[in-house]
């Protein structure tokens, strides 16, 4: 007779190790790149520890988006210490994360939409006093996406390869710090000796934007937003090297991708709920006309719909957050702004 296996699942628990060396107290611009660099990610794979039961039991959306930062985070770290290490270390961690977050990704971002538009069906129950049934209805269909979204993201904490993953990062944090350095032929590198160029050069991806603002598309702005949450993740990173100008520098960058940020949650819904509206209009056509084609004058008397309704006053409301991220991201890339990025650098 077979023996079945135990299904029971118990979540990975953060190693001592990391956690005391999360703890450590900061850099300064005089230490060791690869030590410093270790230190920050052992504070982000603690909360990536520390959310990972609640993701994988999907109760509470702040959980799968902490673990997602805390992942896109570690990505970010590797990338902008990644000459401090071994390479094939940092490409392997830096794959296998980007597979977690995809996962995470796919739940969050319904999350995001579920969470506006249950907001907007109440409030328009309370203006109007009457059930918003085609929002209701989005709702509904998007619940039932985020569940199967969860448990594919269930699946994929329990896999193997998660766990490999985990002792991966591990081993990368925990292991003698020569295992992981890169050859530095003599020449020790400290903070000092990069992370001003690395800074330099995320804020240059940021500045590259110029010369399509005036008229930049919704990816445009995204790959924008993409390229702004580098650089305030980079910013992050090398903070406790950097004198306290930083924390007003890292206030405008994050003012910004806030605001991207919003208008990148207002193109995913848009094109959701309207894709949405399509195939309900396609649907009601084609029950309604018989194969028919519809008669304009019969289009033209049709009231606009609940969702087409809403769709339009979450357009005007992209439109206005397009319109006020041009000022704030002018002032991050203006003159004042990279004064003071260069003075964050000098005294390194």
């Amino acid at each position: 007779m077979t023996k079945k296996r135990n299904s029971h699942y118990e979540a990975p628990t953060l190693p001592p190790a990391i956690a005391v060396q999360a703890n450590t107290a900061g850099f300064t611009g005089r230490d060791l790149l690869a030590e410093a660099g270790r230190t920050v990610m052992a504070q982000h794979a603690t909360k990536l520890y520390a959310h990972l039961p609640g993701a994988l039991e999907g109760n509470e959306p702040h959980d799968v988006h902490q673990m997602r930062v805390a992942t896109r985070r570690l990505r970010a770290s590797l990338q902008a210490t990644a000459v401090a290490y071994q390479p094939k270390r940092v490409d392997t961690l830096r794959r296998h994360l980007r597979k977690l977050a995809r996962a995470l990704g796919e739940v969050r971002d319904r999350d995001v939409l579920l969470l506006r538009l249950r907001q907007d069906a109440e409030a328009s129950r309370n203006v109007t006093g009457e059930q918003h049934d085609e929002l209701s209805a989005a709702v509904e269909r998007l619940q039932t996406e985020r569940d199967g979204a969860h448990q594919e993201l269930a699946a994929e904490l329990k896999r193997k390869r998660t766990a490999r993953l985990l002792q991966e990062l591990n081993d990368f944090l925990e292991c003698p710090l020569a295992e992981v350095q890169a050859e530095d032929n003599g020449l020790p590198l400290l903070v000092r000796h990069h992370a001003g160029s690395a800074l330099w050069h995320e804020f240059e991806a940021v500045r590259r934007f110029e010369t399509v603002m005036a008229d930049a598309s919704s990816e445009r702005l995204h790959e924008l937003r993409i390229a702004v949450k580098h650089l305030r993740y980079t910013l992050e990173l090398y903070e406790p090297a950097l004198s306290e100008g930083a924390h007003g520098l890292l206030k405008q960058v994050t003012k910004l991708q806030e605001q991207l940020g919003n208008l990148h949650d207002a193109d995913v819904a848009i094109a959701y709920l309207s894709a949405a509206l399509v195939s309900r209009s396609g649907h009601a056509n084609h029950n309604g006309q018989n194969g028919a084609a519809p008669d304009d004058t019969t289009q033209q008397t049709q009231p606009i719909s609940q969702l087409a309704h809403y769709i339009h006053t979450r357009t005007a409301e992209r439109n206005s957050l397009q319109e006020s991220a041009g000022p704030l991201w002018e002032q991050l890339v203006g003159d004042e702004t990279r004064r003071q990025l260069a003075q964050l650098i000098t005294v390194l």
